[in-house]
C-alpha cells in the first residue's frame, strides 16, 4: 500500500495514525465511513422538529442511527473480510476495521449534542 501526502482539506484524525500518514486504501475507508455516516445521520434529522428536539427524541434518533449505523459497517467489513484471509489475522483486522469506522461515529456526535441542548439548557429548539 502506498502512502501520499497528507491534503489540508481534511481533518488529521481522519488521516493519520500516531503521527504517521496512513496508508491510501485507509484513508479512503476513514472518508467513506465520514460520508456515509453524515449522510445517514442527516437523514435522520430531517425528521426532526420543534416538538422531538424539546423532548429529546430527535437527539435519541441521530444517536441510535450513528450507533447502529457504526456497528453495521464494522460487522459488515469483518464479514467481507474474512473472504481470503488467512486464519489468526482476524483480531488485527477487528481492531483496524473498528477504528478506521470511527469517523462515522464523529459524524453523529456534534449533530446529538446540538439536538440534545434545548433538552437540557433553556437553548430554542429553533437554535438547534
Amino acid at each position: 500500500m502506498s502512502t501520499v501526502e497528507l491534503p489540508t482539506r481534511l481533518p488529521r484524525w481522519l488521516l493519520v495514525r500516531r503521527g504517521k500518514s496512513l496508508p491510501v486504501e485507509r484513508m479512503r475507508l476513514r472518508l467513506a465511513a465520514y460520508v456515509y455516516g453524515g449522510i445517514l445521520v442527516l437523514g435522520a434529522i430531517a425528521v426532526a422538529n420543534g416538538e422531538t428536539i424539546a423532548d429529546g427524541h430527535a437527539a435519541l434518533v441521530v444517536a441510535a442511527t450513528t450507533a447502529t449505523t457504526y456497528l453495521a459497517h464494522v460487522l459488515a467489513h469483518r464479514v467481507g473480510e474474512q473472504i481470503g484471509r488467512p486464519r489468526g489475522t482476524e483480531r488485527d483486522h477487528w481492531r483496524q476495521e473498528a477504528r478506521d469506522s470511527t469517523p462515522i461515529l464523529f459524524a453523529g456526535v456534534t449533530p446529538t449534542i446540538v439536538l440534545l441542548l434545548p433538552t437540557v439548557t433553556s437553548l430554542p429548539t429553533e437554535a438547534a
